[in-house]
C-alpha cells in the first residue's frame, strides 16, 4: 500500500492507468469509511438497496460540491515524471459514462489536463483492452483493493499500487 504519488516508480514508456476519485481528487468527507458507514446505515433499512442508496448520496455530493486535489504539488510532480520518461497517463474511473461532462468539469476545476478517460467499473477488462495499444510497462493505481485484484487477475504483468492517500 502506498500513501502518496512519490512512492510510484515510472519507467520509460510506461502506460500509467490511474483511478480518479479518492486517488487524484476527493470530495470532503468521502473516503472508504464513508462508503462503508453509508452502506451499513442503509443496510439497516433495506439490504437490497444499500449500494444504490449510497451511490445516490455520493452523486448528490459530487453534483453539489467542488472536488479537491489530494495533493496538488505531489500530483503535478508525478505528472512531470510521467512526461519526462516518455510515458502516458490515462484515467480509468468507475464513474458512469453519463457523468462525462461533470467529470470533465471536475478535472478543469482541479487544473488536471488528462484527456484519455475510460469509464468502467471492470478495470481489469479495460486495461486488457487498452494494453494492446501500448508497447511497454503498465502500472495501475487505485484506492480500492477489489479493483487492484481485478487488474492483477486479468493482467498479471501489470504493476499495481494500492493507494491509501495520506490526505484522506
Amino acid at each position: 500500500m502506498i500513501r502518496n504519488y512519490d512512492e510510484i516508480s515510472v519507467l520509460n514508456n510506461t502506460l500509467v492507468c490511474i483511478d480518479l476519485d479518492e486517488t487524484i481528487i476527493h470530495f470532503p468527507g468521502i473516503n472508504q469509511t464513508w462508503w462503508e458507514n453509508t452502506k451499513k446505515a442503509y443496510n439497516l433499512k433495506n439490504d437490497t438497496t444499500s449500494d444504490e442508496m449510497a451511490y445516490r448520496d455520493w452523486l448528490d455530493i459530487i453534483h453539489k460540491n467542488m472536488p479537491k486535489m489530494l495533493d496538488e504539488i505531489q500530483f503535478n510532480t508525478f505528472i512531470e515524471r510521467v512526461k519526462n520518461t516518455g510515458s502516458k497517463i490515462v484515467i480509468i474511473t468507475a464513474r458512469n459514462s453519463r457523468l462525462e461532462e461533470l467529470t470533465n468539469t471536475h478535472l478543469m476545476e482541479c487544473n488536471i489536463n488528462i484527456s484519455d478517460i475510460y469509464y468502467s467499473s471492470k478495470k481489469g477488462d479495460t486495461i486488457n483492452q487498452i494494453k494492446r495499444l501500448h508497447n511497454g510497462p503498465i502500472i495501475f493505481i487505485d484506492d480500492i483493493i477489489r479493483n487492484i485484484n481485478d487488474v492483477k487477475n486479468i493482467n498479471p504483468e501489470v504493476t499495481t499500487y494500492h493507494m491509501n492517500h495520506i490526505n484522506l
